[in-house]
């Protein structure tokens, strides 16, 4: 049973906490990443009558594993493009009833339990709403303009060491933020990370989506020094690329080293799949006498294997992207051995990041119980500031109708339509 809210919600989040729904603010650790989720009747708008409130405008993507399907929709309740992952509901409770390491109403429960903690986290992609109909449940969240990190790995994808510095680093925020919680991911890979549209050094890009496989984190009060203070965790999850050695071995694990482990490994993708034109390592099994440059990989370290498996060529592109304190970097993050891994937070100290920390907005922390009154020039400050997330449409173009002012509208915007659509390269 949820406690009742016995706090007054500081004002800047009383909006926010409103359409979140009624689930306390304060509330520091969760049961169950399912038992945080919310299921409303679903709302699909309707072009003749004006009622209802999601419009789809185009497919993104399938979603094969759980025989699902995202789209970008309009919202018209809120006024800004969402994406909605669209689930068979036969789908759902089959993973439910069989204990499946997928479990989609803990997508939504663990979206929705980060975002209520941190309003909209800065490196966690944001829960907005849950719905179902007699089919299928309906999974909605922020639309992100930029796609997913694919684009990244590609040829041409290549970028220089300063944004990928950047992009690492906001994933390890966002990892950091998520485990301080109690919650792990499991499934961290390239496409688990979407980017918002157009952002400045300043602004948090890179954001964690898809958390149908985490698992809530419990503290082992019986751990001994050196070992992880939270019980292990049973079952393989992931992506074979992504992997934790220790996985393999079917046994238990620690759930944050192997969320590191597979930071690390989204950080070699990026490193050498645009020089390489191919990913160097499918497999993380070092028991698979198949899967050799893996095992040569946690044998004799970083730098042997790209001599043994790169071209001189590729070696000193390598060395032209990436200084010597990212490749430093990269070893801990992959590190064999688990607790010779760091910690989010120890790996976010490393000096190679020192040139974003200063350019990176700060972890929005939880706010006090008594807020502070704020000033006037901080309340004016506030109500003019531009919003950073993924913008579909410029603040600019919000008009109210000369015919209604009590009805805003979009520029674009018609009675029967969303306004212009995205730009045709996003994905959500």
């Amino acid at each position: 049973m949820l406690l009742d809210e016995s706090f007054a919600a500081p004002a800047q989040r009383l909006q926010y906490d409103q359409r979140m729904g009624d689930m306390p603010w304060f509330l520091g650790h969760p049961w169950e990443p399912t038992d945080y989720c919310i299921v409303r009747n679903w709302q699909e708008y309707n072009n003749q009558t004006g009622e209802g409130r999601y419009q789809c405008v185009r497919l993104l993507r399938e979603a094969e594993r759980n025989k699902g399907k995202v789209y970008c929709c309009y919202d018209h309740k809120e006024r800004k493009y969402v994406a909605v992952k669209v689930v068979p509901k036969a789908f759902v409770q089959h993973a439910q009833a069989t204990g499946d390491t997928e479990q989609p109403l803990g997508d939504t429960g663990c979206l929705r339990y980060l975002s209520m903690l941190n309003g909209p986290a800065t490196n966690i992609a944001t829960w907005m709403d849950c719905g179902q109909n007699t089919e299928s449940f309906f999974f909605v969240s922020e639309f992100a303009e930029g796609g997913d990190m694919f684009e990244f790995i590609k040829p041409e994808g290549l970028v220089p060491e300063e944004t990928l510095k950047r992009l690492i680093h906001q994933i390890l925020d966002g990892v950091r933020f998520i485990h301080q919680y109690g919650i792990v991911h499991l499934d961290l890979s390239v496409e688990n990370v979407l980017m918002r549209y157009d952002c400045s050094p300043s602004e948090n890009c890179a954001i964690l989506i898809d958390f149908g496989m985490a698992q809530r984190l419990t503290p082992n009060p019986s751990a001994r020094p050196g070992e992880s203070p939270y019980k292990p965790i049973p079952k393989r999850r992931g992506k074979h690329m992504y992997l934790d050695p220790v996985m393999w071995t079917g046994g238990d694990y620690d759930g944050p080293k192997a969320d590191i482990f597979s930071v690390g490994m989204i950080f070699f993708h990026l490193l050498t799949v645009p020089l390489f034109k191919e990913y160097m390592i499918e497999r993380t099994n070092p028991f698979d006498k198949e899967a050799i440059k893996f095992r040569y990989l946690m044998t004799f370290g970083i730098e042997k294997f790209f001599e043994k498996f790169g071209s001189s060529a590729f070696v000193s592109a390598v060395n032209r992207r990436v200084s010597t304190a990212g490749i430093e970097v990269l070893k801990h993050l992959i590190k064999f051995k688990p607790q010779d891994r760091p910690t989010a937070e120890e790996a976010l100290t490393h000096s190679w990041f020192n040139s974003v920390r200063a350019a990176l907005a700060p972890p929005c922390l939880l706010p006090s119980l008594v807020p502070s009154p704020p000033t006037a020039t901080a309340a004016a400050a506030a109500s003019t500031a531009p919003t950073t997330m993924g913008r579909c449409v410029s603040p600019d173009d919000v008009k109210m109708s000369s015919e209604d002012s009590s009805s805003p509208r979009m520029s674009g915007e018609s009675a029967g339509g969303p306004p212009n659509e995205p730009h045709p390269s996003s994905k959500g």
